[in-house]
């Protein structure tokens, strides 16, 4: 139905991203990160719209930029995230170890799409924080709307770069998980930390403000 105003976005040869995110029973449609458009997706559950038998896995890429992979339909990954916003690594908990990257996909600065944190779309910040397993953050990384910055505030304080908030966006965050620091990029923004604990003990990440999770992965780095 909205096929010719689809088209009116090509580009030549260009490299794009589409996202559909379901809500409500609604379909949020993503070009390129930004919103795009908005639709009913009739009174079924979308799971009705799926055919899991038919896939191995979902393959998401980036020209130039990191390939990841997530197995369809497979409940032991914690694909899905809880309406606390905490992720932990599977059904029993399991920790991130060093040699492997955490990938995030997050949506921010809603004025009207969002769907489990609608009270906090209104926040001037937004953060994503690994967490050791007692429970203190190993990593904490803060988004300032205001400030149009990105902020490193655990395991110590320091500016990371400029990150402009858009509306009604989804971005893409990555933590590089080595044996004496994290690697972490936002975007085209890339910066590193030591970390002061052992890595091996991570347990589980939670993102509170304004911001919301649409994926995650973890993936070893050397396949990556």
């Amino acid at each position: 139905a909205h096929d010719n105003d689809i088209k009116q976005h090509h580009r030549g040869d260009h490299w794009c991203s589409i996202h559909i995110r379901i809500v409500r029973n609604n379909y949020q449609v993503f070009y390129d990160g930004s919103f795009f458009i908005e639709f009913p997706g009739g009174n079924l559950p979308f799971h009705h719209f799926m055919r899991y038998s038919y896939i191995r896995s979902i393959v998401v890429s980036a020209y130039n930029i990191d390939q990841f992979i997530v197995d369809a339909a497979d409940g032991t990954n914690g694909y899905f995230v809880n309406r606390k916003h905490r992720i932990s690594y599977g059904r029993v908990q399991q920790v991130l170890h060093a040699g492997e990257k955490l990938f995030t996909k997050a949506f921010i600065g809603s004025t009207f799409l969002y769907y489990c944190n609608e009270h906090e779309k209104q926040d001037e910040s937004a953060s994503v924080t690994l967490l050791h397993s007692n429970n203190f953050a190993v990593l904490r990384i803060d988004l300032f709307r205001e400030k149009d910055m990105i902020m490193i505030s655990a395991p110590e304080a320091f500016r990371c770069g400029v990150f402009y908030f858009k509306i009604d966006y989804i971005f893409q965050l990555s933590v590089k998980i080595l044996c004496h620091e994290f690697q972490i990029s936002i975007g085209g923004i890339s910066c590193a930390v030591i970390h002061h604990h052992d890595p091996n003990d991570i347990a589980a990440f939670e993102i509170s403000g304004n911001i919301e999770p649409v994926r995650y992965d973890v993936v070893d780095i050397g396949s990556s």
